[in-house]
């Protein structure tokens, strides 16, 4: 049988508190269920934040379910919005909390900048000639580029009970994986963790992050070029990894003089800065 909700308008009363101004409705619930824990899953029981239908700019801030006699009173204190009671904070020890934040960082990234310059070199036999050759400037160029870091922490069961050899071992099994480039979703990204905190005797808390790099464009406009990765602005040289890039992600630009012959253009090389396990994190506590 289903419920019947019944409002009672004597019970229909105002408050006043350091909350505000406030209503109280009350309702008298019969039926052949009329238990408390019934009448509280009833869809129609008021709940935390609902609207009042004749004063729209109160909210229930609380409800009361009292079994009184065959049936059970409900009574619900409404109060302004501004003064509803805070939502209860997550518990972040139970196993099925979650939480993920995500950031935006500036990120400075010197470039070495070469010049030409002409020197005087001894030559065999009594002398000099002169040459241009290549020498670094002590200023370098940096670029400013924005990362983003998507920071996460979870809650897994890890069996071994407490102890330091426990702790050791889980902790060997995230260093395994910091500063590798992980693939999720068909980006790549970079991997660190912050933190392993035990809970419980077999929970643990991870806190974990990944970083999308977009690498440094090249939006340099050059006056020549000097080589396939040497570009020309005035007397300086700048090096790059490509057309598209002055570093790409997760690289590093690295330059050195010609070792056969210093008037050459430096070499430069872009290497990979981490080493890729790309599906490395399905092995991390807590990830699936």
């Amino acid at each position: 049988m289903a419920l019947t909700w019944t409002e009672q308008h004597f019970d229909r009363g105002t408050t006043e508190s350091s909350s505000g101004f406030g209503r109280v409705r009350g309702w008298k619930v019969t039926g052949d269920e009329s238990v408390v824990d019934v009448v509280t899953d009833d869809p129609s029981a008021p709940r935390f934040g609902d609207v009042h239908p004749d004063y729209p700019l109160l909210v229930v801030n609380n409800v009361s379910f009292l079994p009184e006699g065959r049936h059970v009173v409900v009574r619900a204190q409404y109060v302004p919005i501004e003064f509803q009671d805070p939502t209860p904070p997550e518990n972040e020890d139970d196993l099925e909390f979650f939480k993920i934040d995500t950031t935006f960082e500036d990120v400075d990234i010197e470039i070495p900048v070469f010049e030409l310059v002409t020197k005087e070199f001894p030559i065999q036999g009594g002398g000099t000639e002169t040459k241009d050759v290549w020498q670094p400037v002590r200023q370098k160029a940096t670029f400013r580029y924005s990362r983003t870091v998507h920071r996460i922490t979870l809650n897994a069961t890890v069996a071994g009970g407490a102890g330091v050899i426990t702790q050791l071992n889980i902790s060997q099994a995230v260093n395994e994986q910091t500063n590798k480039i992980h693939q999720i979703g068909g980006v790549k990204y970079l991997f660190k963790s912050d933190s392993v905190r035990r809970t419980k005797i077999d929970n643990y808390q991870f806190t974990y992050r990944w970083i999308y790099d977009p690498g440094v464009p090249n939006t340099l406009e050059y006056d020549l070029s000097y080589s396939p990765n040497m570009g020309g602005i005035g007397s300086y040289g700048f090096p790059y990894a490509s057309s598209e890039f002055v570093v790409e992600p997760y690289s590093r630009l690295d330059t050195a003089p010609n070792a056969s012959d210093p008037t050459q253009v430096p070499v430069v090389v872009s290497s990979p800065a981490y080493m890729e396990d790309l599906t490395g994190y399905t092995t991390l506590p807590g990830v699936s």
